[in-house]
């Protein structure tokens, strides 16, 4: 009887320190894609394949020779393109609102690296890319544009590069962010503050 009361006490405490974060459950920022450029992407892809298991398809750009795949049921991609000059590979992070978030970035002491930038999708390839969008998400009725959305690449004050992506609604669902982004669940973000004992005993 005893360890029946401990027991339902520690559930219970546990239980409210799951409550006592929900309010930080989401997130603004998300990874949604890894840009890795090469000198041939087509030769390259065989690596990257063989590393995820997958098949990576060409892009819906014809603005540069480009592959895709998906790496994670959660939205990422990876894509392999062709490098221009001394081009790192880079992690592009979905925001709600670009001119917001490069805002920020500035008053932490980041900088762009480049121009803000559409990410087009190539009118050959319109009604191809809304047929299979219709077939994976068929409630979905946000009206498809000429673009998946904007971009920039950026660098933090410490000179760290990455990027950061503006998606359109209709990319929404294809990169899982918005309403279909699953944020981290409450019981994680508790057990997370909780692992703060650890760093306390490693002082």
């Amino acid at each position: 009887m005893r360890w029946i009361l401990i027991n339902e006490l520690w559930s219970r405490e546990q239980s409210q320190k799951v409550l006592k974060y929900t309010h930080l459950m989401k997130f603004k920022g998300k990874l949604v894609f890894v840009n890795v450029p090469v000198k041939d992407p087509e030769k390259h892809l065989k690596y990257w394949e063989k590393l995820f298991g997958i098949t990576f398809i060409r892009s819906y750009t014809d603005e540069a020779l480009s592959f895709h795949s998906p790496i994670s049921s959660r939205g990422p991609y990876m894509i392999i393109q062709k490098r221009y000059e001394d081009e790192p590979m880079t992690c592009f992070f979905y925001v709600p609102d670009l001119e917001d978030a490069i805002g920020d970035l500035k008053s932490a002491g980041g900088k762009l690296r480049g121009q803000i930038h559409e990410l087009p999708i190539s009118p050959k390839l319109m009604e191809e890319y809304s047929r299979l969008r219709r077939k994976l998400h068929p409630t979905d009725k946000a009206k498809v544009t000429g673009s998946l959305g904007k971009a920039v690449e950026v660098a933090d004050s410490e000179g760290n590069r990455f990027g950061l992506v503006e998606l359109e609604d209709h990319a929404h669902a294809l990169f899982k962010v918005g309403k279909y982004r699953k944020h981290l669940s409450a019981k994680q973000l508790a057990v997370h503050r909780e692992s703060r004992t650890a760093a306390e005993l490693l002082a």
